[in-house]
């Protein structure tokens, strides 16, 4: 699923971002640096959930289930254009 491939690209991005942060005791490292594990750990979550706790919804429900993770993930909707562009044809044809 390309959405769950956004919010992974995501999680390695934060990771990388982790290890350029200022060695030592620098004011800000243990700040940004939980403030990251927070986001990964959260991003981790949205991906548990579209991987593994939408199997049993059925459309459209499920589609709104995956634009709620796409918003609390931050994915930007470039990242997913196609598949957008796919669910506004679906909807267009059953006029939700």
């Amino acid at each position: 699923m390309v959405l769950g491939a956004a919010i992974r690209s995501k999680i390695e991005l934060l990771g990388e971002k982790r290890t350029k942060l200022p060695e030592g005791k620098h004011p800000v490292r243990a700040w940004v640096d939980a403030r990251f594990s927070c986001e990964i750990v959260s991003l981790g979550e949205a991906r548990y959930d579209l991987e593994h706790g939408f199997r049993n919804l059925r459309q459209p429900t499920r589609a709104r289930a995956c634009l709620e993770v796409m918003r609390e993930a931050a994915v930007h909707p470039v990242a997913v254009e196609a598949e957008l562009k796919g669910l506004l044809k679906v909807l267009e044809r059953i006029r939700i």
